[in-house]
């Protein structure tokens, strides 16, 4: 097999590897690509749609599907980079499983009265049907079951939101679930018995009495779809007839999507599927995806589908390469003539050892005539951020948090410069209008003062525009509260007015940590373990990052507001990023740095080992050009996936394969490649009858290898 004797489609700019041809090629039916990191899964689907366009399929009966927009805008850039025509790009549909059920619901339910079913854009539109569902538990299931914490503000509609959002995807929803089980939904699931009943509860309002859709929030249509589709024999009518489906990063299929996608490539169609995924990249932060649609269930619905790797990697060199090929036990190999190293830094115990050691990992990365514009830290749990925040901030190393926000805006982090900034009688310190808006949220969620949501909004909006008002907002909603809880609280801030705004920070928010019992709050308002766990580390960085500063209360918070102001300064250019591994997948650095290595941090041993390993499969896979991993010094506190790379093993191997890659890194044009040509409309005729054939995926004439060019030399 040959790059120029089996396919039809022949694209520009890249020279395809073997595997890529057999995919591009392959006469199956269903093929199921299974890809490593940095792979060029994208390119070779791509390569699969202009071979189908070149066999003179349709481009109206392709389908390319993706889980994002961004993924769906990258197969079109790809399409049109690889030469197919940039008109026959647009003919094709290359959508989002989001987008395309939305398409075909408009065809099965049709213009309802008033118009079509309203679509919600933003989660705050969301919000009221939300409490809503959310009160009718409280008032069904509130006296029948002690352990269920209903909660209203704003935190824990956004935690219900993302819940209800994993629950569609899994298709576990069941309004007749029994309720002798629900103890166990936590276990089988993942989330609180609260957040299932709600979201049954929600269920019902979008749906209405009549069972036809209210609204669709996000993710509503691909599940609205794929329940028609399994409840109502037929309606898979309604599903356009293709000749050709791809999907990309097939790791993230869920459920729904699966119910979906196996409706449009079932046996009856007739219709060719190329999926590409890698199973090493299901993490538990995406949305319902499971491990076990590229390991088992392709297979049991499809059982003569054909597996088809991409081993290569162009992402990375052979060092690299051959150490996620030990971690993970897949044949993974890189042709990059390029060394991605591979460092070990160590710290010991004393503290912020870990995070000056980032410091210098990312000097060290400048010193060597580098940016930071493309140098990463990748954490395994955001509470990490507090310490490299500070260290990166006390080193003038500008940085950025574009998924996870800083540690300043947190909202344990806010609750407690709102109790500051009451104390002090001074919230204008705080320059931004935001994060003034999410402090008085944060006092009311994490101080539980019961405000009405009206009033709160109201509240909100007046006080962060005049802060002079805070003393109003606390005297109103704290200091005259009769509920006990809140008497806690308007407690704790009178005996620390007393004291005045000369006394030490850390021992002011160790006593409102103590006396409010805050990581015992931490646990309620955030229903998961995980994130409650999360949110209590952070904490506990902030107090002691308020005793190594050693200050008063009102100096702690013009560091904390001078820190939020570094934080968040526009810059342009040498910025390092800074974020949690889950946010990062499909992106890609030259240098990675993931911070504590070690037992009990990376793997974290609230989460599944393999799903562990997945992540850092994830975040060592995203770098290019070098990957630093920090180390405890004490080699018993490492974490065991430095051991599962084995390192020292292929060292002298991997040094071969550069020296291999050196020498066949850039081979030879082909001697026998075609010739493409630039023939006018009018003289298309002549073109051809001098043995001219037409490329239907460019739109352009070109000559096979072998013929005598002599007699086109005026089209070249």
């Amino acid at each position: 097999m040959t790059d120029n004797t089996v396919s039809k489609f022949f694209p520009r700019k890249i020279v395809r590897n073997q595997e890529q041809i057999e995919i591009q090629v392959a006469k199956n039916r269903v093929i199921l690509v299974q890809a490593n990191a940095g792979a060029a899964k994208t390119t070779t689907l791509s390569l699969r749609i202009g071979e189908a366009l070149a066999n003179h399929v349709p481009p109206e009966k392709i389908l390319a599907l993706t889980f994002t927009s961004a993924a769906r805008e990258v197969i079109r850039a790809r399409l049109i980079e690889l030469g197919v025509n940039y008109k026959i790009v647009n003919e094709i549909q290359i959508s989002t499983f989001e987008e395309f059920s939305q398409k075909i619901l408009l065809s099965i339910e049709g213009e309802v009265e008033g118009g079509s079913v309203r679509q919600i854009a933003h989660t705050r539109q969301a919000k009221p049907y939300a409490l809503q569902a959310l009160n009718h538990v409280a008032q069904q299931y509130a006296q029948k079951f002690d352990f269920l914490q209903i909660e209203t503000h704003n935190l824990a509609i956004a935690q219900f939101l993302e819940a209800q959002l994993k629950l569609k995807a899994m298709m576990v929803l069941d309004p007749y679930f029994d309720l002798d089980e629900i103890e166990n939904v936590f276990s089988v699931w993942g989330v609180t018995a609260t957040e299932y009943l709600t979201a049954i509860e929600y269920e019902r309002i979008r749906r209405g009495k009549k069972d036809s859709p209210v609204f669709r929030a996000e993710f509503d249509a691909t599940y609205d779809l794929a329940q028609y589709l399994l409840a109502y024999p037929g309606i898979e009518q309604h599903l356009p007839e293709y000749r050709l489906v791809v999907c990309d990063e097939l790791h993230d299929l869920n459920e729904a999507a699966f119910c979906i996608l196996s409706k449009l490539i079932a046996a009856e169609r007739k219709c060719y599927f190329v999926g590409a995924g890698d199973e090493h990249q299901v993490i538990h932060a995406t949305l319902g995806a499971s491990r076990q649609f590229l390991e088992t269930r392709f297979k049991a619905t499809f059982p003569n589908l054909k597996h088809l790797p991409l081993t290569i990697t162009y992402r990375h060199g052979p060092h690299l390469a051959y150490a996620m090929r030990e971690f993970t036990g897949k044949r993974i190999e890189s042709f990059l003539s390029k060394q991605t190293d591979i460092h070990l830094l160590s710290y010991d115990a004393q503290p912020h050892s870990a995070a000056q050691t980032v410091i210098a990992s990312l000097e060290k990365w400048m010193a060597d005539g580098n940016s930071l514009d493309q140098c990463a830290i990748l954490m395994r749990d955001r509470d990490q951020s507090i310490e490299i925040e500070n260290a990166l901030r006390i080193a003038k190393l500008a940085y950025k948090t574009p998924a996870m926000a800083s540690y300043l805006q947190w909202d344990e982090v806010l609750f407690l410069r709102g109790v500051m900034a009451i104390i002090l009688n001074d919230l204008s310190s705080i320059k931004s209008y935001e994060v003034r808006n999410g402090v008085l949220d944060a006092l009311a969620i994490f101080g539980d003062l019961r405000i009405p949501d009206g009033d709160l909004e109201r509240a909100k909006y007046t006080v962060a525009k005049n802060p002079e008002l805070i003393f109003d907002f606390s005297k109103k909603y704290i200091y005259q509260s009769a509920l006990p809880h809140v008497r806690v609280l308007a407690d704790v801030l009178s005996d620390l007015s007393d004291l005045g705004p000369e006394m030490k920070a850390a021992d002011m928010l160790a006593r409102v940590v103590d006396r409010m019992n805050l990581r015992a709050v931490a646990r309620r308002v955030f229903l998961r373990p995980y994130d409650a766990s999360v949110v209590e580390k952070a904490i506990t960085g902030l107090l002691s990052f308020a005793r190594e500063v050693d200050v008063s209360l009102a100096e702690f918070a013009l560091i904390l507001n001078d820190a939020e102001t570094f934080a968040t300064r526009q810059r342009e250019k040498n910025v390092v990023t800074l974020d949690v591994v889950a946010n990062v997948k499909g992106k890609e650095f030259d240098h990675v740095i993931i911070p504590r290595m070690e037992m009990k941090v990376f793997p974290n041993p609230l989460f599944d080992t393999l799903d562990e390993r997945h992540l850092f499969y994830v975040a060592a896979t995203r770098t290019k050009t070098r990957l630093t991993l920090l180390v405890p010094a004490d080699d018993a506190k490492r974490s065991p996936f430095i051991n599962a790379m084995k390192l020292a093993q292929f060292k002298a191997e991997a040094n071969k394969a550069v020296a291999r890659n050196t020498v066949t890194a850039e081979p030879p044009p082909s001697a026998a490649a075609r010739q493409y040509l630039k023939v006018p409309f009018h003289e298309k005729d002549h073109a051809k009858a001098l043995g001219a054939r037409f490329d239907m995926a460019r739109k352009a004439w070109y000559v096979e290898p072998g013929v005598d060019i002599k007699a086109f030399y005026a089209w070249i």
